[in-house]
């Protein structure tokens, strides 16, 4: 079968590429042109991310326009690197989101608390903090 670990890294590269709804399909033909998934799982990610994105409670941090914060990590006083998956700028409030492909774990807790813990330390307001479980259609607001 699939290996997981494998198959984390390749979703979170294709949701990297994700920034709204109308960019699933793209980035999914983009990684099977270059052979990093077959026909197979270009259907089954489709199928998931749009489901896991459509939901009411996420569909409006993919919605198009919306300004995200750079892919850039943050640092913590002790020097240890962090990198949230998406974090969505709005006026009055910060979306943090992390991806997760297999099953829910209290260290995915710990860890977007802390990225939001550094956020707000770095003056962003209001964090709202989401991770979704892609592989069972799950959304956890912490």
């Amino acid at each position: 079968g699939e290996d997981p670990l494998m198959r984390g890294s390749l979703i979170h590269r294709a949701m990297e590429r994700i920034f709204s709804a109308n960019d699933v399909e793209p980035v999914l033909l983009q990684m099977m042109g270059q052979g990093e998934i077959d026909q197979q799982q270009l259907l089954e990610w489709k199928e998931k991310i749009n489901r896991l994105i459509g939901q009411p409670e996420i569909a409006p941090y993919f919605a198009e326009g919306l300004t995200t914060k750079p892919e850039a990590g943050l640092f913590d006083q002790n020097g240890n690197f962090f990198r949230p998956d998406r974090v969505v700028l709005m006026k009055d409030k910060t979306i943090v989101i992390d991806y997760k492909t297999g099953k829910a774990y209290q260290k995915h807790r710990e860890q977007i608390m802390r990225y939001a813990g550094l956020l707000s330390e770095m003056g962003y307001p209001n964090l709202k903090k989401m991770i979704l479980y892609l592989d069972e259609n799950k959304v956890e607001v912490v």
